[in-house]
């Protein structure tokens, strides 16, 4: 990756741990029921940087090259890439709120 990553790019709050252990720990002594779920990820598609353009060119020269501006399905999760909790976060709190919660 090129360039500088700023933290308003990166930024997603999260639960930090010690609150995370009260809330539990407050929901086993109430005797509270609740239920956790990861949401599921629909099929991914992104368009392809210049970065990705030029790792896949070295790392096979011998394919066809990719079009700029093309798009690829991802077959994975892109966790480890700076921006992945932030979008994340926005992509969540938007469901969230079309659904009628309060994030």
């Amino acid at each position: 990756m090129r360039g500088s990553v700023t933290l308003a790019e990166t930024y997603a709050s999260s639960l930090e741990q010690n609150a995370s252990r009260v809330f539990w720990a407050a929901t086993a002594l109430k005797n509270w029921k609740f239920i956790g779920a990861d949401a599921p990820v629909a099929p991914l598609y992104m368009r392809i940087d210049e970065q990705y353009h030029e790792w896949y060119s070295v790392k096979y020269p011998d394919r066809p090259k990719l079009k700029h501006g093309a798009v690829m399905r991802f077959k994975k999760a892109l966790q480890g890439h700076p921006e992945s909790p932030r979008l994340w976060a926005i992509l969540i709190d938007d469901i969230i709120q079309k659904i009628n919660l309060k994030p």
